[in-house]
């Protein structure tokens, strides 16, 4: 009798927790550092962080991110690059320094000649790569 009413209590219990995971609260800065372009400062994470502390008692921010336009951030307006204009040198690149600790050079070329047919297909259906 008891097995059974441990396992509803724990149920009960995790149910009770995960409704609480995806609470909005308040973002703090770990590390942070300005932005320098040309000689310019742009405390890029302080805005951030505030832009996202606007929503602190709004709904959390599970699937999609909220920008608060006063802090000068907006939703990116992502536009598909034509097949034929994709740098695939460039993807190649990002993709080895990402993997290059994970995987031998040998399994590395071999990963990346799959995935680079996996991601022409996606630009043939015109969706975002990474």
């Amino acid at each position: 009798m008891k097995r059974p009413l441990i396992l509803i209590l724990l149920s009960i219990g995790l149910l009770v927790g995960c409704v609480n995971l995806g609470a909005a609260g308040e973002y703090k800065l770990i590390k942070g550092r300005d932005v320098v372009i040309d000689g310019k400062v742009y405390p890029m994470c302080i805005d951030l962080l505030k832009s996202l502390n606007s929503f602190k008692n709004s709904e959390p921010m599970v699937c999609e991110q909220k920008f608060n336009e006063e802090f000068g951030f907006e939703i990116p307006n992502w536009k598909a690059i034509p097949k034929e204009k994709i740098n695939w040198e460039i993807l190649r690149q990002i993709y080895f320094s990402r993997n290059s600790k994970r995987f031998d050079i040998k399994d590395l070329r071999k990963n990346w000649k799959r995935k680079l047919v996996s991601l022409q297909k996606l630009s043939s259906q015109n969706t975002i790569l990474w």
